[in-house]
């Protein structure tokens, strides 16, 4: 791909992180080149496809720009068991709609079976695209990663009660599962939120779930309903 900077010397910064060598490549030479094209994924798509035929298969995870991005090749690398991960395009055939102006910092997402996009504001709007995680996963991770961090109490020097009380033995055994499949209902199986279906309020609320926090045994909202239940426990 060509180098659109204004440089016209060559430079090689040690502490960039994408510093490595080229595996392999395919020179250009016009309607010639030798690409193996594939319906459905445009010129873009074959020349990954391409480039990455002999390590098809294997479980590997490929990481891409936007430049090459897009549902349907994510979707057929997963197909051969291959993960993928990268920057999109907003506007690549195939890809969720998010509506609505975005603040500075918020995080929107969207899921389907087997691929995540997800949508950050800064100063524009970067879109990522996976089929490595899921929501689900990066949740469960950002909240051990947190629990690992903050999740030791520090005793005062003269003794006394230590400088955090918050029981977090209790929330680090508390986490969303999915709830398992049960013959007849297919693969995914959805019932009652227990915090929204005894809700204290007039007009009681009757949404579906398919997770559950396995200590409690309790079917729960991942939003919000998990966090209510928590703090519940937490102040008895």
């Amino acid at each position: 791909m060509k180098w659109k900077g204004r440089l016209a010397f060559r430079q090689f910064i040690p502490a960039k992180r994408n510093r490595s060598y080229v595996q392999d490549m395919v020179i250009y030479t016009g309607s010639t080149t030798h690409i193996r094209h594939i319906e459905g994924l445009g010129i873009s798509g074959s020349v990954v496809t391409t480039l990455l035929d002999p390590y098809l298969g294997k479980g590997n995870t490929i990481y891409e720009d936007n430049w090459y991005s897009s549902p349907s090749l994510f979707q057929h690398l997963l197909s051969h068991s291959t993960g993928a991960c990268g920057t999109v395009w907003a506007k690549r055939r195939g890809m969720s709609v998010f509506t609505g102006k975005m603040m500075k910092g918020q995080v929107e997402h969207r899921q389907n079976r087997t691929q995540l996009v997800g949508k950050w504001h800064d100063k524009r709007d970067v879109l990522i695209l996976t089929t490595v995680i899921t929501s689900l996963e990066f949740r469960t991770s950002l909240m051990r990663g947190l629990l690992e961090e903050y999740g030791t109490t520090r005793c005062p020097p003269k003794g006394g009660r230590p400088a955090l009380d918050t029981p977090l033995r209790l929330t680090a055994r508390h986490f969303p599962t999915e709830v398992p499949q049960t013959t007849g209902q297919g693969s995914s199986t959805r019932l009652h939120c227990k915090v929204c279906l005894y809700s204290s309020r007039k007009r009681k609320e009757r949404r579906l779930t398919r997770y559950m926090c396995v200590a409690c045994n309790t079917l729960l909202c991942v939003d919000p309903c998990f966090a209510k239940l928590l703090k519940k426990q937490k102040n008895k």
